[in-house]
């Protein structure tokens, strides 16, 4: 009898490390399905996240070439993603949506977060983004300075634009233009923060030097603090350079203060002079050791993380 019972207590004990064996597992493949993918899609615009939660998240999906539809979509679907959490559209421009309508049409959107623009007469293809948005029950919400989506492990934090009413806010500007400039274009862009598990990202969309000296003065007074206590905007691991590189972006007190590790520039053959030789400069000034990806020497760039270390993976080495 005893011996019955010490055989069935070593049963047992072989069930419960097998069963732990496999949640050991199941955490590990979950760690490794996050990443960040900075999509090539010549001077354009587009990061695919995927979270181990499960969630996605699109940072802009446009292209200065039409033909990188299929190829964006065929990336996408490669990642194992069939639907998008969170679609970020910083402005109204092709560089910044034009594939926008194959991505909804192929992909549920749960939100999807635009400018406020209280009319599309100058932008009937967001129009029509809007609507098929709409078609697809997705929610649409215009983000603001201080809104913020937050999940295990990361968090998503608007830096600009400032609300209404507020100095500097992009949208105000835009809205009571009689005919907006392409700069108040440009800056309806919001300046979005993102963190995983202390590895920090800057998306800047075409925001100008004015919104990214709105965002220094905002840190300065805490502002980000109020929302996240730990908040901060300096020595940022991976820095998506602004308007593809412009030096209309990209401005050096705001880079002094970011002092990024590493700048990603999405760039092509018809850049017209991006990325500014005056930016890599300034990065290579402010860090000697910032790392500059862009993509049409390195392809599509895909961070990773093993024990807590970014990995980067390019497309097509240089």
């Amino acid at each position: 009898m005893r011996n019955l019972i010490i055989s069935f207590l070593l049963c047992v004990a072989l069930v419960a490390s097998f069963l732990l064996l496999g949640c050991d597992k199941e955490k590990s493949d979950k760690t490794a399905k996050f990443s960040v993918s900075y999509i090539d899609v010549g001077t354009g615009d587009c990061t695919l996240i995927t979270l181990p939660n499960g969630k996605t998240a699109l940072i802009n999906c446009g292209a200065n070439i039409q033909d990188y539809n299929e190829k964006l979509i065929s990336y996408i679907t490669g990642e194992g993603v069939n639907k998008i959490d969170y679609l970020f559209l910083s402005n109204p421009l092709d560089s910044k949506i034009s594939l926008a309508k194959d991505i909804i049409d192929k992909f549920d959107i749960s939100t999807a977060y635009i400018p406020k623009i209280s009319d599309y007469a100058y932008f009937p293809n967001l129009s029509e983004v809007v609507n098929l948005l709409a078609q697809k029950g997705a929610t649409v919400k215009n983000p603001f300075c201080l809104d913020y989506i937050v999940g295990e492990d990361y968090y998503f934090l608007f830096l600009t634009p400032n609300s209404h009413g507020s100095e500097g806010c992009s949208y105000d500007q835009f809205n009571m233009a009689s005919e907006p400039t392409e700069a108040q274009v440009k800056n309806l862009s919001s300046i979005i923060y993102f963190n995983y598990k202390g590895v920090s990202f800057i998306f800047g969309g075409d925001a100008d030097n004015s919104q990214e000296e709105i965002v220094l003065e905002n840190y300065k007074l805490g502002v980000y603090n109020e929302r996240f206590e730990n908040f901060s905007l300096e020595n940022i691991d991976f820095y998506k350079c602004a308007d593809n590189g412009s030096d209309n972006s990209n401005c050096y007190d705001y880079l002094k203060v970011l002092s990024p590790k590493r700048a990603i520039i999405s760039v092509g053959g018809d850049a017209n002079g991006k990325p500014s030789s005056y930016l890599i400069n300034r990065l290579l000034e402010i860090n000697q050791d910032c790392e500059i990806l862009r993509t049409d020497m390195c392809g599509t760039i895909k961070i990773t993380l093993s024990n807590g270390q970014p990995i980067i993976t390019k497309s097509y080495n240089t």
